[in-house]
């Protein structure tokens, strides 16, 4: 291994096939522990995690420890399923995995009747692969796995109530939770070290101090696939540059807590971390480049020079929870443990935005994730995933602060990606 860079000495966990289970944390080992669990059942399994936090790389995990499995592992995702298909598409899946394992990824983009549809594969298939002989079923035996990332910041309560499929797929599943790496950075140097015994040019990067301080301060909203791309990219960009503070920020500006840039993970684990901006020339009804952003909550904290008011800290992390549910401010103020009009004060004193504004504000940028992550929905089920009530009110909101309208954003801007895929 390469000893050119400067940050602190870590020893990298050995003899492991990806980076899931790097790391030292209490995270890293809960989650060996439920993998090593999971692995010697037959029960089928949700794992659940925002994106880029490995959640394929989870399923690939259990896959290869499953011994009695001698298929292949299929990956299908199901957010470019045609609605309406997916009772055949799964008869197509299950037939290709015999023998292996069946991962859904994006289950949770399944509209209810497509859900109902393939309901019987994780009760009734099961129950007549279990009944025939243990020979019989180490051949044609397909271990089924579904992965879910929300469809909104805070969507388990408001998802399971909505979506009944998702409630019933959480009581005939054994779950497995991935921790977001923000939760675990005592494992990031680790993973870093992990990146540059892996890939010879990653190994190639010097880091000076400050530089190496901003890698490991920063919370990685892409999760771990982010923190691997940002290594990737600069080992292209940097060359033989020592990576300080200025550099870093010059080709990440998002790194730094007080800027108004925005880094986007692009949504396919094999893009790369962009900015998604719409071309002025092409749509002459867009007024403005939009960059997908990071919770506009957390925008404005980072962006503001005051040390924010404890009892705003706590509305906003309210408002991050449970934005797209509908409450008046002074239900919002009983959560911050102050007055109604104290809170509107603080809203408007350390943060320039109203209550209403920061609440719109996050609601369109998650309606901007969602159509990215699923360009197929219909605009009037982001209206209504979002919190909006009013579908107009939606369509005007988005297209004031966007530059199009919904249906414009996702039919232009917005690309379906390969349906699944065999390893």
């Amino acid at each position: 291994m390469s000893t050119s860079c400067d940050q602190p000495s870590v020893s990298c966990l050995k003899n492991k096939n990806n980076s899931l289970l790097v790391g030292t944390s209490h995270a890293v080992i809960k989650l060996n522990d439920k993998i090593n669990l999971v692995s010697n059942n037959d029960l089928p399994l949700l794992i659940s995690g925002a994106s880029g936090i490995g959640k394929s790389l989870a399923a690939r995990i259990i896959h290869e420890k499953r011994l009695r499995q001698t298929g292949p592992i299929v990956i299908s995702d199901c957010q470019y399923w045609k609605q309406s298909t997916a009772k055949k598409i799964m008869k197509d899946l299950w037939s290709e995995a015999q023998g292996g394992s069946l991962l859904l990824k994006n289950i949770d983009a399944l509209d209810i009747e497509d859900a109902q549809n393939i309901k019987s594969y994780w009760f009734e298939e099961s129950r007549s692969s279990s009944q025939k002989s243990n020979k019989v079923l180490s051949l044609d035996k397909v271990s089924l796995m579904a992965s879910s990332g929300s469809l909104s910041r805070n969507s388990q309560q408001r998802w399971h109530i909505n979506h009944s499929f998702m409630a019933w797929l959480d009581y005939h599943s054994l779950l497995v939770e991935l921790t977001p790496l923000a939760n675990r950075i005592e494992d990031i140097p680790i993973l870093v070290e992990y990146f540059f015994q892996n890939n010879p040019e990653i190994n190639k990067l010097s880091f000076s101090p400050d530089g190496w301080g901003i890698i490991t301060n920063y919370s990685w909203p892409g999760n771990v696939k982010q923190l691997q791309r940002c290594l990737e990219k600069l080992s292209v960009l940097a060359f033989d540059q020592k990576i300080d503070s200025k550099l870093l920020l010059r080709y990440f500006p998002a790194m730094n807590p007080h800027s108004e840039n925005v880094l986007v993970t692009g949504i396919n684990s094999n893009t790369d971390t962009h900015l998604v901006k719409i071309d002025l020339d092409e749509e002459k009804s867009i007024k403005k480049n939009y960059d997908l952003p990071i919770p506009f909550s957390t925008k404005l904290v980072a962006s503001s020079n005051k040390i924010i008011h404890p009892a705003l800290l706590r509305a906003l992390a309210y408002i991050d929870k449970n934005f797209t549910q509908s409450f008046s401010v002074a239900e919002l103020s009983a959560q911050a443990y102050v007055s109604p009009s104290h809170l509107s004060a603080l809203f408007k004193k350390q943060l320039g935005h109203s209550f209403k504004q920061v609440l719109l504000r996050m609601r369109i940028d998650e309606a901007v994730r969602l159509f990215n992550l699923y360009p197929d929905r219909h605009v009037t089920q982001i209206c209504d995933d979002v919190g909006f009530s009013d579908l107009s009110f939606f369509e005007k909101r988005f297209k004031s602060q966007v530059g199009a309208s919904p249906g414009v954003y996702r039919d232009k801007f917005c690309k379906p990606r390969h349906l699944h895929t065999i390893e």
